[in-house]
């Protein structure tokens, strides 16, 4: 460097050199970990559809018939039997709410969890 503060042609060259290095590195950076969540996001998937497809509905399973849109929490199981409670609302003490409506399904029937 000089000393009137201005940069030789060499150390400008190298600041621009190290400043695209770095911006070159950002970029894989970025792109590897795109990847990584792109993998990640797919295991997920993976695992929630192996999860559906096994069939087996239990205690505390959120689950919906197939064609409503209502979402129902599953109550009891007993044999082929579920006891699901559709509520309108969820309440804090966990009384059951005067809109409660209590179904019971066959367990061989399609759950689906909702929001996947």
């Amino acid at each position: 460097m000089k000393d009137s503060g201005l940069l030789s042609d060499e150390d400008f060259q190298k600041k621009v050199d190290k400043i695209k290095s770095r911006k070159e590195r950002h970029e894989q950076h970025l792109k590897e970990k795109a990847g990584k969540q792109q993998a990640a996001a797919e295991a997920l998937k993976n695992a929630v559809r192996k999860q559906q497809t096994s069939g087996v509905v239990n205690v505390g399973d959120a689950v919906r018939i197939k064609g409503l849109t209502t979402v129902g929490k599953v109550e009891t199981v007993d044999g082929k039997q579920a006891t699901v409670i559709f509520r309108r609302y969820a309440d804090k003490d966990g009384r059951e709410p005067s809109g409660a409506r209590r179904c019971c399904l066959p367990t061989n029937r399609t759950a689906t969890v909702p929001g996947i």
